[in-house]
């Protein structure tokens, strides 16, 4: 999922790590998507098949998250790419990565594989479409069910910002978030100013996400422990040049 979310329930758990696991949260992503049409899919994905994130803490680089994608038939494959990690006098003391294909076909996530690394703890998610539901088949709480139009905490999809119950790309689990539209905002990505929406996502950890009027995501940020954790869209590249482009 995103190593800055996790459920509330675990909360307490999590503040005992001092926040090292918030950080872990942030990958996968990990979007509640709602059975949209295949054109709003499309819509979401940008042109040029990938958006590169680096990520920052505290204004240091600590990694990237990627997120590619790909036609196969009548299939839309994502793959997430999140690597993390955090240094103190040349030493690294947090380490997080994480792994994840999705497979869509006519807006409906139908099928899901990731594989996380959470500083020292490793995680496993399997999950297909089957009929009218969504079936978790390997996660964190064992097999259980979810409804058909489910969506992963990845972000990509603006869909995350229309649900309240998300899966947890990380755990495999049910995510409960509420969201807040901000407004409309002139940021910086991909080394130029667009235009773009900005929801509040709250959960156990409040996460800013932003996306473009193409609703192509393009920036996020949250505080981990007093650590201003941001995601920049990645400047020179062709793939974030035209991300940026089409916001604006």
């Amino acid at each position: 999922m995103s190593p800055f979310l996790r459920p509330a329930a675990r909360s307490s758990r999590a503040d005992a790590r001092l926040g090292r696991r918030t950080l872990g949260r942030v990958a996968t992503a990990s979007t509640l998507l709602a059975c949209l049409p295949g054109s709003s899919l499309a819509r979401t994905r940008p042109p040029a098949g990938v958006i590169p994130f680096s990520v920052y803490r505290g204004g240091s680089e600590m990694g990237h998250h990627h997120t590619r994608f790909s036609q196969d038939g009548d299939t839309l494959r994502v793959d997430i790419e999140i690597r993390l990690a955090v240094s103190l006098a040349g030493i690294t003391v947090f380490r997080y990565t994480h792994d994840s294909v999705e497979r869509w076909r006519d807006g409906r996530l139908v099928a899901i594989d990731t594989e996380t690394y959470d500083d020292g703890t490793e995680y496993r998610v399997r999950g297909r479409a089957e009929g009218d539901v969504f079936r978790v088949l390997e996660g964190r709480e064992g097999p259980w069910e979810a409804p058909a139009d489910i969506i992963p905490t990845s972000y990509w999809h603006i869909g995350v910002t229309r649900h309240e119950r998300l899966l947890h790309t990380q755990y495999g689990e049910p995510f409960d978030v509420s969201t807040q539209r901000l407004g409309r905002e002139t940021i910086q990505a991909a080394g130029r100013r667009v235009e773009a929406d900005r929801y509040r996502l709250t959960a156990s950890l409040v996460v800013d996400v932003w996306y473009n009027p193409a609703d192509q995501w393009v920036k996020l940020a949250f505080d981990a422990r007093g650590a201003e954790v941001d995601y920049v869209l990645d400047p020179g590249s062709g793939e974030a040049s035209t991300l940026a482009t089409r916001s604006g």
